[in-house]
């Protein structure tokens, strides 16, 4: 039997995208015969998972997260080399997150897997000044020694081609093995029998509420010009939450065996972020033939969102022409055709049977 170690990291929610691809990949994994354990480089506190399969073997982090960012950074090592220690005991090696806070290079037997776009590699989010990122950059992968990993990698997977072009071009990458897989919903069979009813004439947001990724700010002034209602599901502090008022409303967490019916109540579903990782949300939203709004401000959104599956906003499209495009497109005629046209995408991109099908593909590469 093939050993296989996954490294990921797991946030307090089991609903993002980084979760969610480790956690698929590891059931199939195992449901293929492989001896499956999954590390965590960083856990929250408060994290629970009642969704672990109990053929996998979770190995925790040697040393708890903590709530300083500088702190995390020195934890993170810390685990890392933990980490890096047992990798040596597997036949592969599946890394979940593309950088990398040890200071060895990748193995032969590793495949790095990408977990954001190309804006947060290059720390283009953080700091937006040319200057001060070129030199925040070069601090950060020759002084603190934070290799970027996919320097050193010889086998990566990227979540489309749109992404995988942006990354070794940028980064000049000589790989001898990739591939482009994206991240599923559910199965064939549980997209075609779900069924969208009769949606209100509402507008839904669910994910993190917060301003450096989300960009919450500005998504809450183009909402409050819409006459339409824009609820919003997610965590977020205070200072957010409270600023969600008038035709938009805070409805909390939403928890995850009720989406399917919560989204099943929207016209659309609407996102607004700086950048992403893998964003699974608008999977989710188009595998459960809800159109979405998005701007174009992260790549993926321009792989997944297109004239079949909701609006694409150009990224320097200002407020009002934004406003403007959003009422037009949710009046558009025959709107209830993008319901099944979302379907047909999510049923040829989008579920457990693609995803298996290309990471087998890409194994069989290191099982010969």
């Amino acid at each position: 039997m093939k050993r296989v170690l996954i490294i990921t990291y797991q946030n307090i929610n089991t609903t993002g995208g980084i979760e969610n691809y480790a956690r698929i990949l590891s059931k199939i994994l195992v449901g293929r015969g492989y001896e499956v354990n999954v590390a965590y480089i960083f856990q929250s506190k408060n994290f629970v998972d009642n969704d672990i399969d109990p053929r996998i073997k979770i190995i925790h982090p040697q040393i708890p997260c903590t709530s300083s960012s500088w702190k995390s950074l020195f934890v993170l090592k810390k685990n890392a080399r933990y980490i890096n220690d047992i990798k040596v005991q597997y036949d592969l090696i599946i890394n979940n997150l593309l950088y990398s806070f040890d200071f060895e290079q990748q193995l032969p037997n590793e495949i790095r897997v990408q977990h954001n776009c190309l804006k947060y590699y290059t720390l283009e989010v953080f700091i937006k000044n040319k200057i001060l990122r070129k030199v925040a950059f070069w601090f950060l992968t020759n002084v603190l020694c934070l290799k970027l990993a996919f320097k050193n990698s010889s086998n990566c997977v990227f979540f489309d081609k749109l992404n995988a072009k942006e990354i070794i071009n940028t980064f000049k990458l000589n790989l001898k093995n990739h591939a482009c897989i994206q991240l599923p919903y559910m199965p064939i069979e549980n997209i075609k029998s779900f069924t969208k009813g009769s949606s209100n004439e509402k507008l839904v947001y669910f994910g993190r509420i917060n301003q450096y990724q989300k960009n919450i700010k500005y998504l809450l002034k183009i909402c409050k010009k819409l006459d339409i209602q824009v609820d919003f599901y997610g965590i977020g502090k205070s200072k957010w939450t409270k600023k969600i008022n008038g035709n938009c409303s805070y409805k909390g967490i939403l928890e995850k065996d009720k989406i399917q019916d919560t989204i099943n109540n929207y016209k659309a579903s609407i996102m607004f972020s700086k950048y992403e990782g893998f964003p699974f949300t608008l999977v989710e939203s188009v595998s459960l033939q809800t159109p979405c709004i998005v701007w174009d401000t992260f790549t993926s959104a321009s792989e997944i969102i297109n004239n079949k599956t909701g609006l694409l906003i150009p990224k320097k499209t200002s407020k009002y022409e934004a406003i403007k495009m959003i009422k037009e497109f949710l009046k558009k005629p025959n709107y209830h055709d993008l319901y099944s046209s979302c379907q047909e995408e999510a049923i040829d991109k989008y579920s457990y049977e693609a995803f298996e099908k290309k990471w087998i593909d890409f194994l069989n590469l290191f099982f010969v």
